[in-house]
């Protein structure tokens, strides 16, 4: 399985500054048992960004890895796991609210949970260390 504890999309876009083609890199990655994001980007004009935070990454940049890499899938090893922990670990590990983590555990337990490599691979750790199995599937 390739390196899903970080995955990095590719960007191009015209400068802000000059209107001349630039590119940068927008990131996902695990630090920490926690989601992280960053994003550069560089222009021959000398014009250079830099962002990133933690937590879960923006949608845009979700949305660039997802078509760059393509989804993951998270699966219950047993379909009938219930309890806080499955929701504690959404609600941790992505900013969920009890709504978002209780339809999140349900898709988990109905045919698998589709998110990039990075929130896969937080998700499967997470649970694994509350003792709940998991499989992960990627493309």
């Amino acid at each position: 399985m390739p390196d899903t504890t970080t995955q990095a999309a590719r960007l191009t876009g015209d400068c802000q500054k000059c209107g001349s083609p630039s590119e940068g890199w927008a990131a996902q990655y695990i630090e920490d048992d926690r989601l992280r994001w960053a994003v550069d980007w560089t222009c021959r004009c000398g014009l250079a960004s830099c962002d990133g935070g933690r937590g879960p990454a923006p949608g845009w940049i979700r949305g660039e890895l997802l078509a760059q890499h393509g989804p993951a899938r998270l699966e219950l090893a047993d379909k009938d796991a219930r309890g806080g922990g499955v929701l504690k670990v959404f609600r941790d590990a992505l900013g969920l609210s009890v709504r978002e983590a209780h339809a999140a555990a349900t898709e988990l337990r109905q045919g698998g949970y589709v998110a990039t490599g990075v929130e896969v691979h937080l998700l499967a750790d997470l649970l694994r260390q509350a003792g709940i199995a998991t499989a992960v599937r990627t493309k």
